[in-house]
């Protein structure tokens, strides 16, 4: 059975926007860490980094290029090295919200959160106003993720999706409203993974190798959105850092949604998870360099108990889930 070609769309996982928002974040950790040598002349805000009372034209120049850079990064690779090889077509769109049981969709998000938080940041570390930074900053996880849509409807096997903007516009939606009414992210989105054993079913889509496997298999892939609990209840004696955390995944996704004969018939299905987290930029660190790596890895959720639930088994406990 020969599927038509502009039906296949790749599940791009957010490949590249993941990494270069990693890229972002090693380039703010990076100007905090080393700036913490030369204290400024305020108290520091919830996350531990200091902010100046005026613009500092040094940092303003290594932020903003860091961001541009990323950008910048971002516009080669899809142009370049992504699109390489495809055939290009009129602009038009593709409806892929029922795909991958939305676990794209999530990644989308998370990977905006995450620019919005880092870009808002490095802004302010800069010494930009807070208004300035939050529609500068605080939208940036929307405006480098749209060209990439954009560039979809483009070309043969993409198309422009709806769903993917939704996608973004809501990560950067969840950072910016909650810096804007309370000065800090009592919610975030974080990610695991653990490898997930469908990926020989379809290795091109889902990874030939274990690194591979880890950017390409949604099955691997959860999805979290964790809540201090502290800050949630409103009762003091529960230490900010410790977090409720509500994670979904799915499994069984060997590409079947393209009808192909020669994937198994596999059911599909999502996970639903409750388990604790730490939040890391929580914890009273004072050394800079461990606050920075633990601000660093703070994008990933901490290995706990969990309770699961899907419905092909059921509830089931996790003792250690990661």
């Amino acid at each position: 059975m020969k599927i038509s070609e502009s039906y296949l769309r790749p599940g791009r996982n957010n490949i590249p926007l993941c990494i270069l928002s990693f890229l972002l974040i090693l380039i703010f950790n990076a100007n905090v860490v080393f700036s913490q040598l030369y204290p400024g002349n305020i108290p520091e805000n919830p996350y531990g980094f200091e902010y100046p009372d005026s613009l500092k034209k040094n940092r303003a120049l290594i932020s903003v290029t860091g961001i541009a850079t990323t950008y910048a990064g971002m516009v080669f690779f899809m142009e370049y090295i992504w699109y390489r090889g495809k055939a290009r077509m009129p602009f038009h769109f593709f409806n892929d919200n029922g795909h991958w049981l939305q676990m794209d969709k999530r990644g989308h998000a998370f990977s905006a959160y995450h620019q919005s938080h880092t870009a808002y940041h490095a802004l302010r570390w800069a010494g930009y106003p807070k208004k300035t930074a939050l529609w500068l900053g605080g939208t940036m996880g929307f405006f480098l993720q749209a060209p990439v849509d954009i560039w979809d409807g483009f070309y043969d096997g993409y198309g422009f999706s709806w769903g993917d903007i939704l996608a973004n516009t809501a990560g950067a939606a969840l950072f910016l409203a909650q810096e804007s009414a309370w000065d800090e992210q009592f919610v975030r989105l974080k990610f695991s993974y653990s490898p997930s054993g469908y990926s020989h079913y379809n290795p091109v889509e889902l990874g030939a190798t274990p690194i591979k496997s880890f950017f390409l298999d949604y099955n691997g892939h959860t999805q979290w959105i964790s809540g201090s609990l502290g800050r949630l209840t409103g009762i003091e004696s529960i230490p900010a850092w410790l977090c409720l955390s509500i994670g979904q995944s799915a499994g069984g996704m060997t590409d079947r949604e393209f009808n192909l004969p020669e994937f198994p018939e596999i059911e599909r299905y999502r996970q639903f998870f409750i388990s604790v987290d730490v939040d890391l930029a929580r914890l009273d660190i004072k050394n800079p360099y461990l606050r920075g790596f633990l601000y660093l890895i703070n994008v990933l959720k901490f290995p706990a108990p969990a309770l699961e639930y899907n419905r092909i088994n059921g509830f089931r406990v996790r003792p250690l889930y990661y």
